[in-house]
């Protein structure tokens, strides 16, 4: 992804001299299909949390600092958004 971004600031500065762009990684969202036992669900979570998310595709469980591990987050950002993903996890059990 990080390519495709550092492809699209290099057009905008060919086309528009003097115009910076500043990606905002924690503004991003994603839309996630998921399959719970109740059924399929369409998550909107933020970029962050989908990286978090994705990492069930692989595991059925993972620990709280593998997630941090494997998840390349920095540890404030990780401590903001690991609270939604996790009741995400939880909400199929109800």
């Amino acid at each position: 992804m990080q390519s495709e971004l550092d492809g699209f600031a290099a057009f905008n500065n060919e086309k528009h001299q003097g115009h910076k762009i500043e990606w905002s990684h924690a503004l991003g969202t994603v839309s996630l299909r998921a399959h719970f036992p109740a059924g399929q669900k369409e998550l909107s979570v933020s970029l962050y949390q989908a990286v978090i998310l994705l990492l069930f595709n692989d595991m059925a469980e993972i620990s709280f600092s593998d997630v941090k591990l494997h998840a390349g987050i920095g540890v404030y950002t990780f401590s903001n958004c690991i609270s939604i993903p996790a009741s995400f996890m939880c909400a199929h059990c109800a």
